[in-house]
């Protein structure tokens, strides 16, 4: 219809469609009783949706809740042998993690984005992948750190430290 309509307008400066333009618009149809049926099928896709959604929330409220007993120690598995794993230990993050800042290539040097190196950027914490890539003399000329694998990706700057120091103290 829109195809139509674009045909059919008048050119000037307020183009116009005419109610006979419009009775005169030839589109298929289907009897009444068809148009039920479609209507109830798209309808009961519809209920399947929201059916799936809801179990969606559920799940996730489940998995929350099974995350808490799991890692509270609560709940415990056991090996393939049916025996306990041994008792968890404390450790210090600094003993099994590495910790590094970095920085940005200028962004005045357009050089500098024309290369092969994924470079990941704040905003995309939390996609699988990233759009920009920078040059090696970007990484050579900058404080952007190459790094194999990520594991956890932290990013504190200005009020958003400011604010996550105001939530610990809070205790959340």
């Amino acid at each position: 219809m829109k195809l139509y309509i674009n045909q059919c307008l008048s050119v000037g400066a307020q183009p116009t469609f005419s109610l006979t333009q419009m009775g005169s618009f030839q589109f298929s149809t289907c009897t009444h009783e068809e148009q039920q049926k479609i209507a109830d099928f798209l309808t009961a896709v519809d209920t399947k949706i929201q059916q799936l959604k809801r179990k969606h929330d559920l799940m996730q409220q489940y998995k929350k809740g099974v995350m808490q007993q799991l890692f509270s120690q609560q709940v415990r598995f056991k090996d393939d042998d049916g025996r306990d794993y041994p008792d968890w230990e404390e450790k210090r993050l600094g003993d099994v993690a590495s910790f590094f800042s970095g920085g940005t290539p200028t962004s005045t040097n357009p050089s500098f984005y024309v290369g092969d190196i994924p470079f990941i950027k704040s905003g995309e914490i939390n996609s699988d992948k990233t759009a920009q890539c920078i040059s090696a003399e970007a990484l050579q000329l900058s404080s952007a750190k190459l790094v194999n694998k990520v594991i956890c990706y932290l990013h504190f700057m200005g009020q958003l430290a400011e604010r996550l120091r105001f939530q610990r103290l809070m205790g959340l």
